[in-house]
């Protein structure tokens, strides 16, 4: 979306945006955008403004914190806390395979496979989203909660049974944030 080189003005709930008109955002925004992103994914529209704002400063955290990825659970701390493992993850996951067998049976680049394409990829993008939130909801916690996070290091192949690679993407994920 170009603007012709003018910063876009965000006040409230409710912001006019050349070209779009007015979009509606969760939370109130009192900020001049930098650069503003119009994308698609999984059939959903989705909106990405970068703004500069000035974030009121607190104090550091200075206590240390140990992470422990397993495979039961997605993460043990080293003050006892658990996160559990994603449970809508796991439902979501069942139904991403189910997608795939009914897109495998049918006939390529009739009207219903194509129809079955659009279904497994919202579901993908469903899965996506699930995995992002709780990931973002651990390191949150752990950015706003600790000073210092250390995680173990890991091996993917010792920990998953054989033949299931669902938890190292996680791994990858929460070790590369």
């Amino acid at each position: 979306m170009k603007t012709s080189g003018k910063p876009i003005e965000l006040n409230g709930w409710s912001h006019k945006l050349p070209f779009i008109g007015i979009v509606k955002t969760y939370e109130p925004i009192e900020a001049t955008t930098k650069k503003n992103t119009i994308s698609r994914q999984s059939g959903e529209w989705y909106l990405s403004l970068g703004f500069e704002f000035h974030p009121n400063t607190k104090p550091k955290k200075t206590d240390v914190i140990g992470v422990d990825l397993g495979v039961k659970t997605l993460a043990t701390l080293s003050n006892g806390k658990v996160f559990s493992s994603i449970k809508p993850y796991h439902k979501a996951q069942k139904k991403l395979a189910k997608l795939q067998r009914q897109l495998s049976r049918k006939v390529k680049h009739s009207n219903n496979w194509y129809k079955a394409v659009i279904r497994l990829a919202r579901q993908h993008g469903r899965v996506a989203n699930i995995r992002k939130d709780a990931l973002n909801k651990l390191t949150t916690y752990l950015a706003k909660n600790h000073g210092t996070v250390v995680i173990e290091d890991l091996t993917y192949s010792r920990r998953c049974p054989y033949g299931t690679t669902r938890d190292s993407s996680v791994w990858e994920t929460l070790t590369a944030v």
